[in-house]
This record gives C-alpha cells, sequence and structure tokens, in this order.
C-alpha cells in the first residue's frame, strides 16, 4: 500500500489518546487525583483497535509523548532561570525528552491487540506485566510508574 493510499488516522481516536495523556498530569503529583487514573485509561484503550498493531503503537506513542510533555514541562523552567539556557532550546530539550521517553508506550499500544488476540482474557493481566517489565529496563529521570500511582491509594 503507498502512502497516498493510506487513510489519515481519525481525529476523534488521535484527541483521546492526547487527553489521555495530558490527563495524566491531574493524576502525578502535586495535583495527585490518584482516582481518576482508573479511569483516564480508558481513553487510550478505547482508540486501539484490533489488527492496527502500526496505528495502535503510534496512537500509544501519542499518549506517551503527550503525558511526558505535560509532565515533565517544568525542566525547561530552571534549564532557562538557573541555568541561563535559552528558551527555545529549553523547550526543544522537554520535546526531544518526550520524544524519546515515548517509545515504550508504542510497544504496548503495539502489543494491546497482539496480546488479547493470542491470550484471550488473559491479556488484562500480561499487558501490565509488560508495562512494569518496560519500566524496569527503561532508564526514567524518577521511578515514578503507574503502579506508584495506586500506591496507598484507596480504591474507588
Amino acid at each position: 500500500m503507498s502512502k497516498k493510499n493510506r487513510a489519515p488516522i481519525p481525529w476523534n481516536r488521535v484527541a483521546a489518546v492526547v487527553v489521555a495523556g495530558i490527563s495524566m498530569r491531574l493524576i502525578s503529583p502535586p495535583i495527585g487525583l490518584a482516582h481518576l487514573h482508573w479511569f483516564n485509561l480508558v481513553l487510550a484503550f478505547w482508540a486501539l483497535r484490533p489488527n492496527e498493531n502500526k496505528l495502535n503503537a503510534k496512537l500509544m506513542y501519542l499518549f506517551g509523548f503527550s503525558l511526558i510533555a505535560s509532565n515533565y514541562y517544568w525542566i525547561a523552567e530552571p534549564a532557562i532561570s538557573i541555568g541561563g539556557i535559552p528558551g527555545p532550546f529549553a523547550w526543544m530539550v522537554v520535546v526531544l525528552y518526550a520524544g524519546f521517553f515515548a517509545l515504550p508506550f508504542a510497544v504496548l499500544g503495539w502489543a494491546t491487540h497482539w496480546l488479547r488476540d493470542r491470550f484471550g482474557i488473559g491479556w488484562v493481566w500480561l499487558l501490565p506485566g509488560l508495562q512494569v517489565a518496560l519500566e524496569q529496563v527503561w532508564p526514567a529521570l524518577f521511578p515514578y510508574y503507574h503502579g506508584a500511582l495506586f500506591y496507598k491509594s484507596p480504591l474507588p
């Protein structure tokens, strides 16, 4: 299939993953509305479709990028005010950081329906296991992951 014949990604699916990613800002410290975490990922999973693993990977990459960029925007502020780095360069660092650290989310997007197709209901346990495995092997600025959001958080 040539690039000309490819259909564009539906805007509603793009919007869903971006909103889900940005909504993580409400869940993460300092706001800390952890009970929303039970629901915000519904938008991201809604956007994923069977037999579209590559597109699902792109969508979840976008989710990860919007999540990281909206949560780590503050990296630019001390770089500008304390480090004296020009604003455009400081913001470029944030964009590059978000771009690199969104890659594990692409793996999750690709794997979601792949696991579901091969393991049936077992994907419900395997996908979080994959998330934890990725968190353990992928470097991070802070060791603050999805599981940490639920630590000592009451059930909704």
